[in-house]
């Protein structure tokens, strides 16, 4: 069988080849990173952790309260979560809650690996507002 010589160059890689003790070669390769490093990274170089922060805390909000059929909206502004409810039912059951519910959401935040603010405050949720 002949020998493609045809190949374009850039579709060739070219690989190193060292030596071993005893049987043969070896082939070198980068090491492999994990994809959670390679996550951050790249949300790092797009500069676009507080967005990813942000849709954090409202995915977090959503998981934790089981209120997401009824939330309108979610604002996060200095450490403060403040959530637009359209059942009135709702917001008076999740009221006497607001401690439980802020000791959750801040687990779950520190349970996304895309969470960047981890280090910068041990409770990135400080406060709940209900209206």
């Amino acid at each position: 069988m002949a020998k493609r010589t045809d190949i374009e160059p850039e579709f060739t890689t070219k690989v190193r080849i060292h030596p071993t003790d005893k049987a043969g070669y070896r082939i070198s390769r980068r090491e492999p990173l994990p994809m959670e490093s390679l996550a951050k990274s790249l949300v790092h170089s797009l500069r676009i952790e507080e967005q990813i922060d942000r849709e954090a805390i409202f995915d977090a909000w959503k998981e934790v309260s089981g209120a997401r059929e009824y939330t309108i909206s979610c604002e996060w502004f200095n450490s403060t979560l403040a959530v637009g409810l359209s059942s009135s039912i709702v917001r008076s059951r999740l009221t006497p809650r607001r401690d439980e519910l802020l000791l959750k959401i801040n687990e779950a935040l520190f349970r996304n690996p895309l969470f960047s603010a981890k280090g910068a405050d041990p409770c990135p949720v400080k406060h709940l507002i209900l209206r």
